[in-house]
Formats: structure tokens, C-alpha cells, sequence
């Protein structure tokens, strides 16, 4: 928990208070605890348990995943430093290589980042 970077020092402090010593806690209990607490997400959860443990990219902090299909996944992220939640699909690694697919991602990034939601 403490290597992905998703809780604050003060959460880390919290958590070790609930568990008290007691290492007969199951971590899938724990797991709901910290959702429940909101330190995280139920998919950061849910991927903490499989054994994930990078959720950074660059700037960002990825949340949720939102969805995902042919062209590549959609998370719901925080940029960091900014305090912003925002959107952020990430191409898969085969189309990154295909000059044509990354100019079709380029096109509707600026596309996207037009629209403005009221």
C-alpha cells in the first residue's frame, strides 16, 4: 500500500491505528475499510489486491477506469499539483508504434479537449 503512493502519510498513520497490531485482519477487509474511508477508490482497491502497485503516470494519479476498447483505456485520473480530476486514455503499445493510429489519437485528443462539460 504504502509503495503505491495512493495514501498520505496522515492515512498511512490512520490505518496503522485500525489495525492495532493485528496481522489476522484479512486484506480484502481491509480493502473495503479503506473504500469505505474513501483513502481509495473500489477499482484501486480491487487492483491493490491483485498486486498492482504503480498508479502514476507522470502527472498523474489514475482514480478509476472509466472504460476501454479497441484504441486504448480510459481512466478517470487526478493531475497531480493541480488538484484537477480529468480524463486520461492511454493507447495500447502495438497501435503507439503505427504512425497513422497515433495521429488518429492526436486528432481526437485536441478534439476532446475542446468540448467543455456545464
Amino acid at each position: 500500500l504504502e509503495k503505491s503512493r495512493l495514501v498520505s502519510v496522515a492515512q498511512i498513520g490512520e490505518i496503522k491505528k485500525f489495525l492495532g497490531g493485528r496481522q489476522d485482519i484479512k486484506s480484502t477487509a481491509l480493502a473495503r475499510w479503506l473504500v469505505e474511508k474513501r483513502f481509495l477508490s473500489g477499482w484501486q482497491a480491487e487492483e491493490l489486491l491483485g498486486g498492482k502497485t504503480h498508479f502514476h503516470l507522470q502527472k498523474y494519479k489514475l482514480l478509476e477506469r472509466i472504460g476501454s476498447g479497441a484504441n486504448g483505456t480510459v481512466f478517470k485520473a487526478e493531475q497531480t499539483g493541480m488538484n484537477r480530476v480529468v480524463a486520461l486514455k492511454l493507447m495500447p503499445e502495438d497501435l503507439a508504434k503505427k504512425p497513422e493510429s497515433v495521429a488518429r489519437f492526436k486528432q481526437e485528443t485536441r478534439l476532446a479537449a475542446n468540448l467543455h462539460h456545464p
